[in-house]
């Protein structure tokens, strides 16, 4: 959840509340994220995660 609302409020220049979310919503906020986060550690910057880091992701926002 750290990284999505990070992801956010960089995007949008607003945190994410999540409490006030609609499905569609969420559906429009998880597709561009996929899309878009990148990589942020040091020497890797920007680059783009692997298939199973976004898949680990995907996971840890459906058990939250």
């Amino acid at each position: 959840m750290r990284r999505l609302i990070t992801w956010h409020t960089q995007r949008y220049g607003k945190p994410l509340n999540i409490s006030t979310v609609t499905k569609q919503t969420a559906n429009n906020i998880l597709k561009h994220f996929s899309l878009e986060i990148r990589d942020t550690r040091k020497g890797k910057e920007g680059e783009e995660y692997e298939p199973g880091t976004l898949t680990t992701y995907r996971n840890g926002l459906r058990r939250y």
